[in-house]
């Protein structure tokens, strides 16, 4: 499992309106509190963590496929 880490402002704006992307939370759980809670799950189970910030789309990639091929696991 790669697990593409990425700040809480810039998923918060990708993912853009909840309702419209279907996000499922707890009642009364914010989407920070979703998110942290999933951080902490996404960096306990990954094979490679991959910190997305600064990156482009083509340098995240990049960086997958280096860490796939030299066979990375956190």
């Amino acid at each position: 499992m790669v697990y593409l880490k990425l700040s809480y402002p810039a998923v918060r704006r990708r993912v853009g309106n909840l309702l419209n992307r279907g996000v499922t939370m707890k009642k009364g759980q914010t989407f920070r509190q979703l998110y942290d809670e999933r951080c902490i799950l996404y960096g306990k189970y990954a094979d490679i963590v991959i910190d997305e910030t600064g990156l482009s789309i083509r340098q995240t990639a990049e960086e997958i496929l280096s860490a796939v091929g030299r066979g990375d696991l956190v």
